[in-house]
């Protein structure tokens, strides 16, 4: 008697992206080198949805189609927002088992699905999150190496998790079609619609885990210097606001007022010591104020678009 063919599971790779050319050929060309070990007959397709209307990636598209051994779809989004481009990849997903999400100034590791995947069917999950390791196309300053200001949390195998982002995530195609949009468009320019998904996921039972084996790199420009990293810490805690008060939280304003009152007052008392101990503590008094800057910014109904 002949042995039952190994179920087939299929997953389709959602990237959107923006006036990166160069980093969307360097995630391609790592995408063709995935491979799979686990014993899994998978089937992959890339969806990529441009939120350039001049179609500036296309080139770049059309030649990963000469070398990929998967196939790749590619379409324009021509509303301007984060959350409009990656509910187009959706779209584009079609009928699938699983979407993984993945950024377009990332590069994956050769078994980077794979341990999605096997995380995925080991843990009985509905999402799988994966490490994000920071690297740099240039030489960078000192202080950033030792603020350690790109880098991100990281936990053991198989450890529920109550968080999740775009840069590196697994979802499987039933969870993820409980969510409207999935992406909420409120969130298109001011970023954090991962962080609304997310918390959506969970309030639905969804079992969020992580997988430390399932790593890509992203690939941080010069450009990502210390005014970057002052705008994301304000950017990000803004952001936060508003998915509080998407989320239902009472008195979501005077908490975030009080919380960036006591974040800038930590961050002006924390300033001048750290002139005299390091350039990386300078940087992290100067987050502590930023932060504070977006929480009580959100708390006045101010909202930070850095995708406009």
């Amino acid at each position: 008697m002949r042995e039952s063919e190994p179920k087939s599971v299929s997953v389709s790779i959602c990237v959107a992206t923006f006036k990166r050319p160069a980093a969307l050929g360097r995630l391609l060309r790592s995408l063709s080198g995935l491979s799979f070990e686990n014993d899994r007959n998978v089937l992959v397709r890339v969806a990529i949805a441009d939120n350039d209307a001049s179609g500036s990636a296309l080139p770049t598209v059309q030649e990963a189609a000469s070398y990929l051994r998967i196939p790749i779809a590619y379409e324009i989004e021509p509303s301007r927002g984060i959350a409009f481009a990656r509910n187009r990849t959706v779209r584009m997903a079609g009928q699938c088992d699983y979407i993984a999400f993945v950024d377009d100034d990332e590069v994956t590791s050769e078994g980077w699905l794979d341990e999605l995947l096997y995380a995925q069917s080991h843990y009985d999950a509905d999402v799988v999150v994966g490490p994000v390791i920071p690297a740099f196309d240039y030489k960078p300053p000192p202080w950033i190496v030792r603020g350690r200001f790109f880098e991100r949390p990281r936990h053991l195998t198989g450890t529920p998790i109550s968080y999740g982002r775009t840069g590196n995530v697994l979802i499987s195609r039933r969870a993820l079609d409980r969510v409207h949009g999935p992406f909420d468009q409120e969130f298109a320019l001011s970023g954090s619609e991962d962080t609304v998904l997310f918390k959506q996921l969970l309030r639905y039972g969804a079992r969020i885990v992580w997988c430390d084996e399932a790593q890509v790199t992203e690939i941080n420009p010069a450009s990502r210097n210390l005014w970057w990293l002052l705008k994301r810490s304000f950017g990000t805690a803004n952001a936060h606001v508003f998915c509080e008060r998407a989320s239902g939280v009472t008195l979501c304003r005077p908490i975030s007022a009080l919380k960036g009152f006591i974040l800038v007052t930590c961050g002006i008392f924390a300033f001048i010591p750290s002139l005299i101990i390091s350039a990386e503590k300078t940087v992290w008094a100067c987050s502590l104020i930023a932060k504070g800057l977006g929480q009580i910014a959100g708390a006045v109904n101010i909202r930070h678009q850095q995708y406009r």
